[in-house]
């Protein structure tokens, strides 16, 4: 089961801006398949850690009936097993690939990328998944996961216009506005707080404007 108390571990790389690390993790999914995609490989790590006898598994299955049970990440999703199992199936991601056998279970492998990655994780790339499920668009979740990461974070304007899809069709004052809305979704905000732009006396260029996030208490 996915259950509520899942943690996943991410490469390091994958929270350096503009890494090819980075948009492999994205893959250009969507929300809700981000989420399962994450779901997955932490109850594969999961699995692998609790239990020595694990330690080399790479194959896994999820029964259906268990993803939206009760105490399921997937308790509120609203689709049915058929949705599921096609949504699965458009799912392309580097770190694991998934095996068709029956529309009972998602059966899966942990790919060998991420179980390379594993072995040089650090503790602070630990991301509570329930965090991550309120969540209603992916702009939120990857800035959730680079505060998580950073005490300190500094998003780039130009980057940003990219990373979290905002619109290149507004003016610069609609764009700086949309991602000042978009960093205040983030439910871990409340720990921090941002300056726009840099400021340290230079002259700056728009290329130059940037987002710099500080860690201002421990997130609850």
């Amino acid at each position: 089961m996915l259950s509520n108390k899942l943690f996943i571990q991410l490469p390091n790389k994958c929270f350096h801006n503009g890494s090819k690390e980075q948009e492999e993790l994205y893959s250009n999914l969507t929300t809700t398949e981000l989420k399962l995609v994450f779901s997955l490989l932490a109850r594969a790590t999961l699995l692998r850690h609790v239990n020595e006898e694990n330690q080399h598994q790479t194959t896994f299955n999820v029964p259906l009936t268990k993803l939206q049970s009760r105490d399921s990440l997937f308790y509120k999703l609203k689709k049915s097993k058929k949705q599921i199992i096609d949504m699965v199936d458009n799912i392309k991601h580097p770190y694991l690939s998934f095996q068709y056998e029956n529309d009972d279970c998602i059966n899966f492998t942990l790919n060998k990328k991420y179980i390379l990655a594993l072995a040089s994780l650090e503790k602070n790339a630990l991301i509570d998944l329930a965090d991550l499920m309120p969540y209603r668009s992916l702009s939120s979740i990857k800035l959730h996961l680079q505060l998580s990461y950073f005490p300190t974070y500094s998003l780039p304007l130009n980057f940003a216009l990219n990373f979290l899809s905002v619109s290149k069709n507004q003016s610069r004052k609609e764009q700086i506005r949309s991602i000042k809305n978009k960093i205040n979704t983030v439910s871990i905000m409340g720990s921090f707080k941002y300056h726009f732009p840099h400021r340290d006396g230079q002259t700056r260029t728009k290329k130059d404007y940037s987002f710099d996030i500080h860690r201002i208490k421990k997130p609850s």
